[in-house]
């Protein structure tokens, strides 16, 4: 009896792992991808044309959360709630945000009146408008592998576009280059899920699953501000070049950071279950690991990044990196116990303060340190939030 449960153990820990590996390498490949094409149009051209595309991208960004808020966490909660209307709840869903995403494209006109500019956002917003309106169905049905294929085949249409256009190359034209990729596999993703999202017909405007989504909508602002603020600060108080620079770097260390979501991810719909005790466990088991993770990947950083881009930064920079990363892995399952106990608006709270720390640092610090500068408010904002969590530890202890 003992060898068989150690057998069915052995069989269920190899499952997880290796859901595990193939959700890591599907969340990694994509900002791995991006940094290949920012180390070739860096080597190209310059660290000013990388940040000139950067700003563009921050901006959409900012359009394609007015479009998709909480889309991914709703449906996900949605999806494991009513299983067999995974159908209907996503094609209503698509439908409904279809319409902002037509309200976002005319609203560029205020800033882009030359057609050119116009077009190419246009059209990248509505790439990834689609491309985007899958996640929480392959999270979901956890096509890991699926997906990967999917992003490779993506990478090297645009790899392509880069090496043909290489000389000729613009913000402008990587942006639709990017859209173009988008669609591509937004449709490889529409086929791959036919039998679980197009048996039935339910493509009609319903303004009610935006209202059940509207408390993410301030989660997801603060989600992006909180994570890219710096940049955001960067682009108004510093110039393309210091841009370009800060942003490959800090993708880097993000994604160092949220190794934690990646190997949680995929339990995502069974954390939304469980108590707080089994949260408690969780993270005594996966801080140990986020400690390992950051200083190896602030190591890995710190000798390849100059062999790469051609320029470097000093090791206290990279070192600032590794603090920025840690705390993540003390604070991701104590958010997700938040949205289980529909604490959202502790998350607001938690949210705000980090980005108003974030705000009053990179205001003192970038016009006299620039890159440094927003990469220490970074770090400092990061142990600000986990602060706050720990604060609501004690109140919870003491009540």
């Amino acid at each position: 009896m003992g060898v068989q449960i150690k057998k069915a153990f052995s069989i269920k820990s190899l499952r997880r792992l290796n859901l595990i590996a193939w959700n890591t390498a599907f969340n990694v490949v994509i900002p791995v991808f991006s940094l290949i094409f920012s180390a070739i149009i860096i080597r190209i051209h310059t660290p000013a044309l990388w940040g000139e595309i950067t700003a563009y991208v921050l901006m959409m960004m900012v359009t394609n959360r007015l479009i998709s808020w909480g889309h991914k966490e709703f449906l996900l909660k949605t999806f494991s709630i009513r299983p067999k209307d995974i159908a209907a709840i996503w094609q209503k869903n698509v439908f409904s945000r279809a319409f902002l995403a037509v309200i976002a494209s005319l609203g560029l006109l205020l800033f882009f009146r030359e057609f050119e500019s116009w077009a190419s956002l246009t059209f990248f917003i509505v790439g990834i408008f689609f491309y985007r309106a899958f996640d929480p169905v392959t999270i979901y049905l956890k096509q890991f592998k699926a997906a990967l294929i999917i992003e490779v085949i993506g990478f090297l249409g645009v790899l392509a576009g880069i090496l043909i256009y290489q000389q000729d190359l613009t913000a402008l034209l990587y942006l639709r280059m990017l859209a173009a990729s988008y669609m591509i596999k937004s449709l490889i993703y529409i086929y791959l899920y036919r039998k679980d999202l197009l048996p039935a017909n339910y493509f009609a405007f319903n303004l009610l699953q935006l209202r059940q989504a509207s408390p993410y909508l301030i989660l997801t602002f603060i989600g992006l501000f909180g994570n890219q603020i710096n940049s955001y600060s960067l682009a108004i108080l510093g110039d393309d070049d210091q841009l370009g620079r800060f942003q490959v770097l800090f993708i880097l260390f993000m994604y160092v950071r949220n190794g934690a979501y990646f190997i949680l991810q995929p339990f995502l719909k069974n954390l939304l279950r469980v108590n707080k005790k089994t949260h408690t466990a969780i993270i005594r088991k996966i801080f140990p690991l986020g400690i390992f993770l950051s200083v190896l990947g602030g190591v890995a950083i710190a000798i390849l990044f100059p062999i790469v881009y051609a320029f470097g930064f000093s090791w206290e920079i990279y070192a600032v990196g590794v603090l920025y990363a840690i705390p993540y892995y003390l604070f991701a399952v104590k958010s997700i116990n938040l949205i289980k106990n529909s604490q959202e608006r502790l998350l607001v709270i938690i949210g705000l303060i980090s980005i108003l720390t974030n705000l009053v640092l990179d205001v003192i610090l970038i016009p006299s340190m620039g890159i440094t500068g927003a990469l220490i408010a970074a770090a400092v904002g990061q142990w600000v939030i986990l602060l706050c969590y720990k604060m609501i530890d004690w109140k919870n202890e003491r009540t």
